[in-house]
């Protein structure tokens, strides 16, 4: 997604972006997919950087925590970063040390926003997505899918090594 800042004339700024690429995710174990990303900016203006807040929203491809299961999720974050010149590293200059939230636009003024929004994505899903609330998962003895079918297993303690451990409590 190419953030075009030539055509902001007045400040502050309204824009809303769109993107229906489908994307595969590499670098995290929870989304597979993003696509259909949309985007609402409010963009301000000092000097030669433009400050920029939104929301995002974007549909994902998650793997369930119990069940490993992929399900699709929309999810809904709030965004902010600072857009400025290329080649031109403020973080550098003025000695800050986490410039992460800078992005850096070219000549034609346009930034490239694939990787900020890559990232809030990722910051917005849950630490155990979950296909459903009540995902019942694997059992722990056969194996086999709970949401499908159940089993009659029992979970004999006596074969579990820190069950002399229970006989402290």
């Amino acid at each position: 997604m190419i953030l075009d800042l030539k055509h902001c004339e007045a400040f502050p700024h309204q824009l809303e972006l769109t993107d229906e690429t489908v994307r595969a995710v590499i670098g995290t174990d929870n989304i597979r997919v993003i696509k259909n990303l949309k985007l609402k900016l409010n963009v301000q203006n000092s000097d030669d950087e433009y400050f920029c807040q939104g929301r995002l929203e974007a549909t994902v491809q998650l793997e369930c925590a119990r069940c490993v299961k992929t399900f699709e999720k929309q999810l809904v974050t709030d965004v902010d970063f600072i857009v400025a010149p290329e080649g031109r590293n403020r973080a550098k200059e003025e000695n800050i040390i986490d410039d992460e939230d800078y992005l850096y636009y070219d000549n034609d003024l346009c930034a490239d926003l694939w990787e900020i929004l890559r990232q809030a994505l990722i910051l917005a899903v849950s630490m155990k997505p979950l296909c459903e609330e009540n995902c019942r998962g694997f059992c722990s003895v056969c194996g086999g899918n709970r949401n499908k079918k159940q089993c009659n297993c029992r979970n004999d303690n006596s074969r579990n090594q820190f069950a002399e451990l229970r006989n402290l409590l």
